[in-house]
């Protein structure tokens, strides 16, 4: 967990830290000077859960009343490093609150994608199977067609809800906290779920399980349409 921030190079020592106490996942510090007043700041912690109480709310009166100190005094920055470290404590906390949320979500919604993909390969199968199709029974072929596009479609539509609301996990979180959040395939992988093609975000309207798919079936009509045509000027011929 990093976090750079622009304090005097000088200052005490966050391990030793004694009246002032630590988070108890606090694990170690370490500053690295990049110049005269320029350093880097990394706190290691040892795991949260997400079900341990927000870290910035559980800093002591008497350290809160260290803020008023004079911003050079070694008490003000013990005050600033103590709340740089709760700080970098609650993005480690609301990461594993994501983690958790979202390996709920993906557990509850991985039905979904499942049926959408045996819905959408039933679909494609019906239109494969149409350079098969004698020219007499093409009419029933085509009725199969629309009823596997018609239950493709739908499951496509639960699939567009499930991606909505896994997408707004991460709605109103800071950045701080985004760019460190695992990736939905990595949790997925640590739950052995197979979400490969699963394209997992809201598209806001411009597109999506639904749009990708009638996309395509209006391709694949065009295609349909212009064999009929053919097939109908060989037939007059």
């Amino acid at each position: 967990m990093i976090q750079n921030v622009t304090v005097p190079a000088a200052g005490p020592d966050p391990n030793a830290r004694g009246a002032a106490g630590h988070h108890p996942n606090f694990r170690g510090f370490e500053r690295r000077e990049l110049g005269d007043t320029y350093v880097s700041e990394s706190w290691r912690f040892a795991p949260f859960t997400g079900n341990e109480p927000d870290p910035e709310t559980v800093m002591p009166d008497h350290v809160q009343a260290l803020r008023n100190a004079d911003y050079h005094s070694p008490e003000y920055q013990a005050y600033r490093l103590i709340l740089g470290e709760l700080h970098a404590a609650n993005t480690c906390w609301q990461v594993a609150r994501w983690t958790n949320a979202a390996a709920a979500a993906l557990r509850e919604h991985y039905p979904t994608w499942q049926a959408y993909r045996r819905a959408t390969a039933a679909a494609e199968a019906a239109y494969a199977a149409l350079d098969d199709t004698e020219d007499g029974k093409w009419r029933a072929a085509l009725l199969r067609l629309a009823d596997a596009r018609t239950a493709a479609l739908d499951a496509a539509r639960h699939l567009d809800g499930a991606n909505e609301a896994i997408d707004a996990l991460d709605e109103g979180l800071p950045e701080r906290v985004t760019e460190e959040l695992p990736s939905l395939h990595e949790i997925a992988r640590q739950l052995s779920l197979d979400i490969d093609g699963w394209d997992i975000y809201s598209h806001g309207g411009w597109g999506g399980p639904v749009r990708d798919l009638e996309d395509k079936y209006r391709k694949q009509d065009k295609r349909i349409t212009e064999v009929a045509r053919l097939a109908g000027e060989r037939a007059d011929a």
